[in-house]
């Protein structure tokens, strides 16, 4: 008898432990990253995001991918008089820039973003913002188009999509692709 009570004492503890540690690991990361691109870039740096921009500059319009990381908040034995918040950092995982050459922002087509102006130089760039990561521009696209369902207009929001695969080489991304399903982004200036 004493043997069934420590066989079903260390089953329940057991159980316990594995009722715990599913709990805390079905619970979400705070910090976590709301969306991800996806695309074989993915595994050689972190594609997540928080929400998409559109940037849009007379010249240009840009597609910014946004990681939001809050800062710590300052307490009185860190210098502030109550508990405050600091703010937030932002990193940018990827960005699409497209010039517009002397045309309007487009919409409700897709475009063909390697391209190339009069000279021979590509319309579109892809780079990225993130603190200390060395990789801030990539090769250019051997493929790539974006949509948009409508011409961005300031202060409204556009959804879309794009896809790139960049060409072979010797640089970090070469040969790699990137791409959103589908995205919601703000319209800004």
């Amino acid at each position: 008898m004493e043997d069934l009570q420590v066989t079903l004492a260390r089953t329940l503890s057991l159980a316990a432990i594995a009722l715990a540690v599913g709990a805390a690991s079905s619970c979400a990361d705070p910090r976590a990253a709301k969306y991800r691109l996806e695309g074989s870039l993915g595994q050689l740096m972190d594609l997540g995001y928080d929400e998409a921009r559109l940037q849009l500059g007379p010249d240009d319009l840009s597609i910014l991918f946004v990681r939001i990381h809050p800062l710590d908040t300052l307490g009185p034995n860190d210098g502030g008089s109550t508990n405050m918040m600091v703010g937030n950092s932002e990193d940018y995982p990827f960005k699409v820039s497209v010039a517009l050459l002397g045309q309007g922002p487009f919409g409700g087509s897709r475009v063909d973003l390697t391209m190339t102006d009069g000279n021979g130089n590509p319309v579109s760039t892809f780079s990225r913002d993130v603190l200390n990561d060395p990789n801030k521009a990539f090769p250019k696209a051997s493929r790539a188009t974006l949509f948009l369902n409508k011409v961005p207009v300031v202060d409204q929001t556009v959804t879309g999509d794009f896809n790139v695969t960049f060409a072979e080489g010797v640089e970090v991304a070469s040969g790699r692709t990137v791409f959103s399903k589908g995205f919601s982004a703000k319209v800004i200036e």
